[in-house]
């Protein structure tokens, strides 16, 4: 089953090609001769485990990991666990008609961590599964829901991929600093609850936290107590 759905970055553009496979077309799958992509394709373990051959290695990927495989790179599946699997397959094409930042990020950022297993956060795992049972949107209303699943899906992607410090300031304004040390005060804020509350990611936060006190936030609290 193939869905398309595409995301405007400016002058880049995002294609998400979905891909379900039920038991047999994977054991199928599991057969194959070497072969390669023309885009960058991403495999989601979610239970059991899956091995991948490469012309110069074999990566196992464990239950809740994923591997990211760039376009021309020839690959094959070659064990896959007996017991009870699921596994999802993402395929992000992305292409710019003119020189864009955003497009040279986003290749940057699925490039650097290709070709290694990479763990999930329990965030991008939901946001993947809840894709999918959206992924025949016949109404406009579904179809809205489904690109905002899948602009979730990219985000916390990108997230995971990079430590990109310009993400947010080298300089914090003083009503941002406020506003970060009132909520670092406040034991019954998560960092989750404190990154909502700024309007940055779990990760942006922390990096912000780490900026302004030189310590994560759990250091802060247990040197406060």
């Amino acid at each position: 089953m193939l869905k398309v759905i595409s995301l405007n970055f400016q002058n880049t553009i995002v294609d998400f090609l979905f891909y379900q496979y039920d038991n047999n077309e994977m054991r199928f799958y599991d057969k194959t001769k070497f072969h390669k992509h023309m885009n960058f394709e991403i495999h989601f373990a979610l239970n059991g485990f899956y091995e991948y051959e490469f012309t110069d290695r074999k990566i196992l990927l464990n239950k809740n990991q994923m591997l990211i495989i760039p376009p021309g790179i020839l690959h094959k599946a070659v064990d896959i666990s007996n017991s009870e699997y699921e596994f999802k397959i993402l395929t992000l094409k992305f292409s710019s008609k003119e020189a864009d930042g955003f497009y040279n990020f986003f290749t940057s950022a699925f490039r650097q961590r290709a070709l290694e297993s990479i763990e999930l956060q329990d965030e991008i795992i939901n946001n993947v599964l809840s894709l999918y049972p959206v992924i025949d949107a016949k109404t406009y209303l579904q179809s809205i829901y489904l690109i905002s699943c899948a602009s979730k899906v990219f985000y916390a992607l990108c997230d995971l991929l990079t430590d990109d410090k310009d993400s947010c300031p080298h300089e914090t304004d003083n009503h941002l600093e406020v506003q970060i040390e009132n909520l670092v005060n406040n034991f019954n804020m998560s960092l989750t609850d404190i990154a909502t509350e700024i309007n940055y990611s779990p990760r942006q936060t922390e990096r912000l936290i780490e900026q302004i006190y030189g310590k994560s936030l759990t250091k802060i609290r247990e040197d406060f107590k």
